[in-house]
């Protein structure tokens, strides 16, 4: 129900003199619901690994505690997840395109501070691209109507002043 527990504790000294411990307890799975209810795009999900590469957080919840971000990667062609996961497991922090599950995903990382944990937001790249392709549908037809405009007024240009040449050659 709860799944695996994050405790955190500190102890608080004054003076130099040891005067307590403060301590607290999270359920991962629990964190694993709220930080995946917070989505920048609609397909997008965090995920958190430990220091072996196994997944504290991810929306397959059947993953959690059970799998690593290597299981099941072949090394041929998930070359870019196997980096990802060394990048996640060294504490680096950054941005790597990678293929998961056949769709390309542009997926950012973090150190938890304090742990050996790394935080990474996974965003499909269909999905980030989405409004900039969508531009192309709307810049198209604005640009043939602009050039229409500007013929249509060029004509109109040209046809007032020619008219007098017109009159004249008449």
């Amino acid at each position: 129900r709860f799944g695996m527990i994050a405790s955190y504790s500190k102890p608080l000294y004054k003076d130099n003199r040891f005067v307590g411990v403060i301590s607290t307890d999270l359920s991962l799975l629990r964190l694993s619901k709220i930080i995946n209810s917070e989505k920048p795009y609609t397909d997008s999900y965090f995920m958190m690994t430990g220091d072996e590469g196994r997944y504290f957080l991810h929306p397959d919840t059947t993953q959690l505690f059970t799998q690593t971000i290597f299981s099941g990667a072949d090394p041929k062609q998930n070359a870019d997840i196997i980096a990802l996961g060394h990048e996640m497991t060294t504490g680096h922090e950054g941005s790597m395109s990678v293929v998961i599950n056949g769709e390309r995903c542009l997926v950012s990382f973090k150190p938890v501070p304090s742990t050996n944990w790394s935080l990474a937001l996974v965003c499909p790249e269909r999905s980030i691209l989405k409004s900039y392709n969508r531009l192309g549908f709307i810049i198209g037809p604005l640009t043939i109507i602009g050039l229409l405009l500007i013929l249509m007024f060029s004509i109109t240009t040209v046809r007032q002043t020619i008219r007098p040449i017109n009159k004249l050659a008449k």
